[in-house]
């Protein structure tokens, strides 16, 4: 059995249930945080989706096109494709934060006099 969803993810949940329910389609974290009050701020909402993705929600989010921002969905293809597009973005983090460490590791290497007067 899971644990109990937070106060914060509970109210996020039943927006987005809402807005499935009604056909009010997708919303921005930043509406949501807004929607949620002012004592509500993006990070909270973002740790809300999380936690009911880790939930077994099926909560989706799009950047661009006709389902911009954040909803619930009841097709499993969506889901998927959700999951995809966060492993595609893995990659991309992995890869910067290689590329930092190598220019970490760069940035520490003595500078010649032929480079100092280049």
């Amino acid at each position: 059995m899971s644990a109990p969803l937070s106060p914060t993810a509970r109210v996020v949940l039943s927006v987005l249930a809402d807005r499935l329910r009604f056909g009010t389609g997708a919303i921005t974290i930043r509406d949501l945080a807004a929607a949620l009050g002012l004592s509500v701020v993006r990070r909270d909402v973002e740790e809300a989706l999380a936690e009911l993705a880790l939930a077994g929600h099926p909560v989706v989010t799009a950047t661009s096109g006709e389902y911009l921002g954040v909803r619930l969905t009841n097709d499993p293809a969506e889901v998927r494709a959700c999951a995809r597009a966060y492993l595609r973005r893995c990659g991309q983090i992995r890869r910067r934060a290689r590329a930092l460490y190598e220019t970490a590791a760069a940035m520490e290497q003595p500078v010649t006099l032929w480079e100092a007067t280049a």
